[in-house]
């Protein structure tokens, strides 16, 4: 296989292997990338303006951010892998170089 060859497959190959990732982590959904819960671990502090506040900040965060990151990281994956392979395809139909 010659370089030129390669440089035209190497796209559709990582393109196919982010949508690859990216379908496992929606499947899977890895605890490691989860939101951790709101209890606090040990709290015997009387509550202050700061820990309020802080508590607010962390809560307010938590309502549009994912239960599991992995969704969000997943739906990018695909979306980017899916976007790659169409546009070196496209390339492939139009007779472009890569560049």
């Amino acid at each position: 296989m010659t370089n030129n060859e390669f440089d035209r497959i190497l796209p559709i190959a990582v393109g196919v292997g982010l949508v690859g990732l990216g379908a496992a982590l929606l499947r899977t959904k890895p605890g490691m990338l989860a939101l951790p819960d709101p209890a606090p671990i040990a709290d015997d502090s009387q509550p202050n303006m700061l820990v309020s506040s802080a508590h607010n900040l962390r809560d307010g965060i938590a309502r549009f951010t994912p239960d599991n990151f992995a969704t969000s990281l997943s739906r990018s994956f695909i979306i980017t892998g899916a976007a790659l392979v169409l546009v070196r395809l496209l390339d492939e139909v139009t007779g472009r170089s890569a560049r």
